[in-house]
């Protein structure tokens, strides 16, 4: 079975935690190492137990302790050429452990690993689908302006799928940021925002996933609570469970079986 759960998911940093019980991986690291010791001995885990970082791309809301992770613990990236390149701008080539063509499938131990290309403003953004070794399922994107019918299928079916739902709209427009940032974020380049989610999880939802969690909300262009009420409208009547993850700590865990999912 998969086990799931996120250490942080915001503007300020990003960084979850993904094992099938023996192989065990770390989805970013944009936060310090600090605050993913801290998370990962909530469940009973050490950095040391880590042995890759999958990178899905090169800001530094995902990147920030890559470097640490690999220098003081051996943590070793995954990511594709276009962000390896920039992540070697830090890092010595041997903390390159693997490059995956984006768009294609490879396994890290018996997790099978699918990716597809996310539209955003970095080198080669990717979203995954996490598949265990008795089928069970778990899909992966943030940081993507659209969600359009090509990523809303990488992610169908899968038993559990994290989402973006980064901004509310009318937050953003009449919040701090500068009308530069405000546009970098609402274009096709920049993030997810809860009416795109929403709706994005309502078809999921009619495609057999029953479990979300959202994720990379903003700072300051959304709460958890603005949020679930987009997403909790769109799932009205489907059955379906949705959580917002926590900005900060050890977020909801997840057991995926082939046949069921729970959260504890």
């Amino acid at each position: 079975m998969l086990k799931y759960f996120s250490i942080a998911s915001s503007s300020s940093g990003n960084c979850h935690f993904l094992t099938d019980g023996v192989t065990n991986i770390l989805i970013d690291a944009g936060v310090s190492a600090r605050k993913i010791t801290a998370a990962l001995a909530a469940n009973e885990l050490r950095l040391g137990d880590i042995l890759y970082v999958l990178v899905t791309h090169s800001h530094q809301d995902h990147v920030h302790s890559v470097a640490a992770l690999y220098e003081k613990y051996g943590v070793k990236v995954i990511t594709n050429k276009l962000t390896a390149a920039e992540l070697m701008k830090d890092l010595p080539k041997k903390a390159i452990k693997g490059v995956y063509t984006p768009g294609a499938a490879f396994a890290i131990g018996n997790i099978r690993i699918n990716t597809f290309p996310l539209s955003h403003d970095a080198p080669c953004c990717n979203g995954f689908r996490f598949t265990g070794r008795t089928g069970e399922s778990l899909a992966f994107a943030t940081d993507l302006g659209f969600a359009d019918m090509a990523v809303v299928d990488a992610l169908a079916g899968a038993g559990l799928v994290v989402l973006e739902s980064n901004y509310d709209e009318d937050m953003l427009q009449t919040g701090p940021y500068p009308q530069t940032l405000k546009r970098r974020i609402c274009s096709a380049t920049g993030h997810l925002c809860n009416v795109d989610c929403a709706n994005a999880l309502k078809e999921l939802s009619s495609r057999g996933t029953r479990y979300f969690a959202l994720a990379h909300l903003s700072d300051h262009s959304n709460t958890p609570e603005t949020a679930l009420a987009a997403a909790e409208k769109a799932l009205e009547g489907t059955g379906c469970s949705v959580k917002a993850l926590p900005k900060d700590g050890a977020g909801p865990v997840y057991i995926l079986e082939k046949t069921e999912i729970w959260s504890a």
